[in-house]
């Protein structure tokens, strides 16, 4: 009896020495090891888009305690995000030509792929509307500060955009608006999409103008444009200005973004102008003066008369004494006497 006894009690006593051992690990699991909360990705959905506006609208769910940035890129289009807790709406640019989906991504969480929906903004064909209230007859005026009341025209060369109600309509306030040209850092990537290499931005120039209440125009916002070898985001959003874009982006204050890298194929700084080495000037010894040396001059005496004349005062003389010799021969030279 005690042979048979002992194993069961052996046993007995592993199996309560292993839930001694275990309760503090079931302990820290049934409490999480730190209490932080885990940070989980936002779900997005696409809710409608608009041809006529160029809008897509998409519904944001976040479970987290906290603010989630979700940097989103579409349409030729990239920005951040700012997603409160639970649901919000983003409204980002829309092109019907352009099929790729649209990309989402957060920190430590995978990049999220969504396809645009077909259902268009305002459409109702296809849910039941049977429960719906009636539709109230809009308004004379529209609301400004709903991205969706606004359209607006880009400049194909990006130095202008000017911007006007959706419909036609007049607005119903006056809305402040800003387009804004910002300097990418000079290591940015090129890819053409606002990721960590395009923060931070600092600003180049901003053009700021009013949209007053019952006009559906506002001025034409030209703004200066950097050079090719200069990567750069054009922003339109509402105000306040924001003079420096970091990871956040521009959140719901964005109407349209875009980040432009450099075309240009030789972006090599000029000698002389801030890069490249420069050749220094050499140095030439200017030639010696040539130095004349001044010329004494000799007084000379004045020639004889005849000698001014060209007259030479030798021969007179030579012919005086040759007439004089022949006198004296004649003189002297006996004369025979002829014979007649």
């Amino acid at each position: 009896m005690c042979s048979n006894s002992m194993p069961k009690l052996f046993i007995a006593g592993i199996t309560l020495l292993c839930s001694v051992v275990m309760l503090p690990v079931a302990s820290v699991s049934a409490h999480g090891m730190p209490h932080d909360t885990v940070s989980q990705s936002a779900s997005i959905e696409s809710s409608c888009v608009s041809s006529v506006e160029g809008i897509a609208r998409w519904s944001i769910t976040n479970p987290n305690e906290n603010d989630a940035t979700v940097n989103w890129q579409g349409a030729g289009s990239s920005d951040a995000y700012v997603a409160s807790q639970g649901e919000s709406e983003l409204v980002t640019p829309y092109d019907a030509t352009n099929t790729t989906p649209y990309t989402f991504s957060q920190d430590g969480q995978a990049d999220i792929l969504v396809q645009p929906t077909d259902n268009a903004c305002g459409d109702t064909s296809m849910r039941d509307t049977s429960d719906d209230e009636t539709v109230p007859t809009p308004e004379a005026c529209v609301d400004g500060s709903i991205r969706a009341n606004l359209a607006y025209d880009w400049s194909t060369d990006n130095d202008y955009v000017t911007v006007r109600t959706a419909t036609g309509a007049p607005l119903c306030d006056d809305i402040n608006l800003y387009l804004t040209n910002y300097i990418l850092p000079s290591d940015y990537d090129d890819s053409g999409i606002f990721n960590d290499s395009s923060i931070p931005q600092q600003l180049f120039d901003s053009v700021h103008v009013v949209m007053h209440k019952g006009t559906n125009l506002a001025d034409k916002m030209t703004i200066k444009v950097p050079d090719a070898c200069t990567d750069y985001q054009l922003d339109l959003y509402y105000a306040p200005e924001i003079t420096e874009v970091t990871g956040a982006g521009h959140g719901a204050q964005l109407i349209y973004g875009r980040i432009y890298p450099n075309t240009a194929t030789d972006c090599t700084p000029t000698p002389g102008m801030g890069g490249g080495d420069v050749t220094p000037p050499v140095e030439t010894t200017p030639p010696a003066p040539v130095v004349t040396p001044a010329v004494t001059p000799v007084a000379v005496a004045p020639a004889a008369a005849l000698y001014d004349t060209g007259e030479s005062t030798t021969l007179p003389v030579i012919l005086a004494i040759f007439a004089t010799t022949l006198a004296l021969a004649i003189k002297f030279v006996p004369f025979k006497r002829s014979t007649i």
